[in-house]
């Protein structure tokens, strides 16, 4: 990706908790728009039962592949690198959690890229998981994925149609109210840089920048405010994120293990 295509993404965090270990048509889920602005349970419950394995593929993909919304730093990933992360949210004594796994398996000669994902929940005290491997294009747009059945195990592959992925006249992706007014670009970063400082997660003790990104809602008036803690030392760069609402809750997710030794589990390539 060109330098000026790096960019923090601050425009979707949907802390997404999948319930039940059937097929993707039973998943039930919680959301947290990019202002937080209400509950989404009912609405990703409604939406999700009809949609197809293309649909629910890019909701794992913007959980797991933007952390934090933070994209800078993709680039930095070798062959075979991954990270996992937790993400906790909570909202008026509420609290939502998921494992986020992702891996660049391999760089392919025409500028596209295998990457693992992975997504892990707990519903009832029964894990809930969903896995893929994404062939992604040079702008990070997925082509195709093998994905494996929650319910069989079998793997499944498909070519995707970006049509397919993002339906222009479906009011239910209208009702999530993704946010494009809030997107810092690389050379904005230095601005948002507060300190140096050393900071401990599940992965371990590093020297990280500290960022901080505030903004106001102008049609709500609500409060709100990104924390990243990143550091040249990992892939991906980022090792702490908090996003915090003056109304709606927070999001705070971790970094818990990094691992140099992925390869292909369901025989992309």
């Amino acid at each position: 990706m060109e330098r000026m295509r790096r960019f923090i993404i601050v425009l979707v965090i949907a802390v997404v908790a999948l319930a039940g270990c059937g097929t993707f048509d039973a998943v039930v889920s919680d959301a947290f728009g990019a202002a937080m602005a209400r509950p989404g349970e009912a609405l990703l419950g409604r939406m999700m039962a009809g949609w197809t394995d293309a649909m629910a593929f890019q909701m794992a993909y913007l959980q797991v592949f933007l952390l934090g919304g933070y994209g800078a730093g993709l680039e930095e990933f070798a062959e075979g690198e991954g990270v996992t992360w937790e993400v906790v949210s909570g909202d008026d004594g509420d609290s939502a959690r998921f494992i986020a796994e992702r891996a660049l398996l391999r760089r392919n000669p025409d500028g596209t890229m295998w990457w693992y994902l992975a997504y892990r929940s707990e519903d009832n005290g029964q894990e809930v998981e969903l896995e893929y491997e994404a062939r992604l294009d040079a702008d990070y747009r997925a082509l195709e994925i093998y994905f494996r059945d929650p319910e069989t195990g079998d793997i499944h592959h498909r070519v995707l149609d970006q049509v397919e992925l993002v339906d222009d006249d479906d009011d239910d992706w209208d009702d999530l109210e993704y946010d494009d007014d809030h997107v810092v670009w690389d050379e904005e970063v230095g601005e948002l840089r507060r300190e140096r400082v050393r900071v401990t997660v599940g992965a371990g003790t590093f020297d990280a920048d500290y960022l901080v990104y505030e903004f106001t809602d102008d049609e709500t008036g609500e409060r709100a405010e990104y924390r990243w803690w990143i550091t040249d030392q990992i892939p991906g760069e980022l090792v702490l994120y908090e996003w915090e609402g003056t109304e709606t809750g927070m999001v705070r997710g971790e970094l818990m293990e990094v691992r140099r030794d992925y390869r292909t589990r369901f025989g992309a390539y």
